[in-house]
């Protein structure tokens, strides 16, 4: 039940609430309190929120109840909301996807720490659309966020969670990132104050330097902008400005050029703009008209670092789940195929750390066509060819490439030829791997029969089958039993 006050609390802004949290007016807990009911009671309809934990929240609204340099802050007890792509202490990092593993994160992000210096209570993780790709908040693992104003319409992205939650006074203030509109577009569907800050002013999560090429940054989201401009300065570590403070003058462009060739200003928001402008001037501030020179080849300059960006942030993903896996299974042999997916940029970054993760084997890291970079390349791995090697001619060129080999009867054409390869790959000497593709255990058992004399041994074709033939081999605790005289016909 949400009590009057505790509507007093959620109506507040960020500079009331932290008002009244140092006067001790009130408490940093019940301002959270107030926060998790209205979440309780409106998250389900909206879905602004990724994970919330209630007893975390609280413990560190306690702590800055008892803390006084967090009680005294700029911030005190103000309840803010984190975009599940930074890392907050005791909850998963998922970045809208699947993919990623879901244990808790070990510490808090830079930009979470500054916030909790400054007072902060950070409420929880909101959602976001998968790798922060869309201009929506949709993901097929987390589901859909809702535009608080219109459910039936987006809540844009991919910031959506983020000014969803404070749109609807679930949170005071929100972080969120921005690389091609992701806090502006949503702040703009939702009714809300978001801001992208220029490029190096506030730290990028993770310690990175760069992200997308130089086009992510991150920023806050806010129902005031006084409010907006208190969580920047936290987040840029500088001096918290008061809203009295006299505002500096300013020589301020204003246009009404479309960015996009071709396209249109909507009259509403052309409207919109010539107020701000005719309010700025009554200000004092000098505005004038300033078209900026938009080439005509923006978009795709824009393409250009938006599309390596999410495929280096898709390349992570494979470290992430070989981490879950070792994290959760740590006896486990690891073997990685690669599936001839990898760059050498990749390659180069990756590998190092898969070594420290005792990964035994990667399988076919390049293209077949394009292997030759793998003799000019460390190995702390050893390395399979599968793609590339079909049959015992292809041997002499595989030399100082890989360490195993992949014999496949399908790709040998037949056991003659993969008992040759076999010979000839020990000859030279190659590790052996014996492999298959999908097919039933009567596929299986012929290379079976190799499997006895291979340092590697992945013949599981038909347990990707609906259905296998009678008497096939058998599966047990991952060994596979030899095959049955009726299997043979």
């Amino acid at each position: 039940m949400i009590t009057a006050s505790d509507e007093q609390l959620t109506s507040g802004t960020a500079l009331a609430i932290s008002e009244l949290v140092r006067r001790r007016k009130v408490s940093a807990e019940q301002v959270a309190l107030a926060h998790l009911a209205r979440i309780e009671r409106l998250d389900g309809a909206f879905g602004a929120f990724q994970v919330v934990d209630r007893e975390r929240v609280l413990a560190d609204a306690r702590a800055v109840d008892t803390d006084a340099s967090r009680r005294d802050g700029p911030l005190a007890g103000v309840p803010v909301a984190v975009k599940d792509n930074v890392d907050v202490k005791g909850l998963p990092t998922r970045h809208g996807s699947a993919a990623t593993p879901d244990r808790p994160a070990a510490a808090d992000d830079e930009l979470v720490r500054r916030l909790r210096a400054a007072g902060s209570v950070v409420l929880g993780k909101t959602r976001m659309p998968e790798l922060a790709i869309w201009p929506f908040t949709e993901s097929a693992a987390f589901g859909v966020t809702r535009n608080p104003w219109s459910p039936d319409h987006t809540a844009g992205g991919s910031s959506g969670g983020s000014a969803v939650a404070v749109a609807t006074r679930m949170a005071a203030l929100a972080l969120g990132s921005d690389g091609g509109g992701s806090i502006r577009i949503p702040a703009a569907c939702c009714g809300v104050f978001g801001f992208k800050p220029a490029p190096g002013l506030v730290p990028l999560a993770g310690g990175s330097e760069s992200h997308w090429l130089g086009l992510s940054a991150f920023g806050p989201l806010a129902r005031t902008v006084d409010d907006a401009v208190l969580m920047m300065d936290v987040l840029a570590g500088r001096p918290a400005r008061s809203a009295r403070d006299p505002a500096p003058a300013l020589r301020i462009a204003v246009s009404l050029r479309p960015i996009v060739p071709g396209s249109r200003i909507d009259p509403e928001v052309a409207t919109v703009v010539e107020e701000v402008a005719r309010r700025l001037r009554e200000a004092g501030q000098t505005v004038v008209e300033a078209d900026p020179p938009y080439p005509l080849d923006g978009g795709l300059r824009f393409m250009r670092r938006w599309l390596p960006g999410i495929a280096e942030d898709a390349e992570g993903l494979d470290l992430s789940r070989v981490e879950a896996v070792r994290e959760a299974a740590p006896s486990t042999r690891l073997l990685i195929d690669a599936n001839e997916s990898w760059s050498p940029e990749h390659y180069r970054k990756i590998v190092p750390a898969l070594k420290e993760l005792d990964v035994e084997l990667i399988e076919q890291p390049f293209p077949a066509d394009a292997d030759e970079v793998l003799e000019t390349l460390d190995h702390p791995i050893p390395l399979c060819a599968d793609e590339s090697c079909h049959t015992a001619a292809d041997l002499p060129r595989l030399k100082n490439r890989y360490e195993v080999v992949n014999v496949k009867l399908d790709k040998t054409g037949g056991l003659t030829e993969a008992l040759r390869l076999c010979e000839r790959a020990r000859e030279s000497g190659f590790k052996l791997f014996i492999g298959c593709m999908v097919g039933t255990s009567l596929g299986m058992a012929p290379a079976r029969l190799l499997a006895s004399a291979a340092d590697y041994v992945d013949l599981d074709g038909p347990l990707l089958l609906a259905r296998d033939r009678k008497h096939a081999l058998a599966y047990t605790n991952g060994r596979l039993g030899l095959p049955s005289s009726q299997l043979w016909g």
